[in-house]
């Protein structure tokens, strides 16, 4: 009898331990860590969220995306310098020479959220925000899977900072 018991408390902290490991990495206070993904980073992400791990070597790079347009691509690689202002630039000067760029909506320390014209001439948005953690470059930039108002940009850069 009691060989049965012990056998069903193995069994229950076994399906608790498989539950608690597949809920996404959601923190005390609401935060998604990334670190199990290979990025130090936290993240105040939805709840619904899928993550996925894209890229291997020298460029780390974790999509966290649902289906109502959150869409955070996160990438790290080594630092080519540790000026802020420098990398910041040189993202702005990649963005700005798209023929769909438009303009710098908002600006930060730290990036923007700029505006484009899409092929069909509608306009959508999009961000770069960069992190400098010891020799590493965070940057996070909007997904692929999508076109995004300004106000899904805002929420996503929120979730960031």
């Amino acid at each position: 009898m009691f060989a049965a018991f012990q056998k069903f408390i193995g069994i229950l902290l076994l399906i608790t331990g498989i539950i608690a490991c597949n809920q996404v990495n959601k923190m005390a206070d609401g935060k998604l860590d990334l670190l199990k993904y290979g990025i130090p980073v936290t993240l105040q992400a939805p709840d619904d969220v899928e993550i996925s791990k894209v890229g291997k070597g020298t460029l780390a790079h974790v999509s966290v995306k649902n289906e109502q347009g959150y869409d955070v691509q996160v990438f790290m690689a080594e630092a080519v310098s540790q000026d802020m202002t420098w990398l910041k630039q040189q993202k702005k000067e990649m963005v700005t020479a798209h023929p769909n760029f438009t303009k710098i909506v908002e600006e930060y320390d730290n990036g923007f959220i700029y505006e484009k014209t899409e092929n069909d001439g509608s306009r959508s948005y999009d961000y770069i925000i960069i992190e400098l953690l010891g020799d590493k470059e965070i940057t996070f930039m909007g997904g692929n899977t999508g076109t995004f108002s300004e106000e899904n940009v805002k929420t996503m850069v929120q979730s960031i900072k």
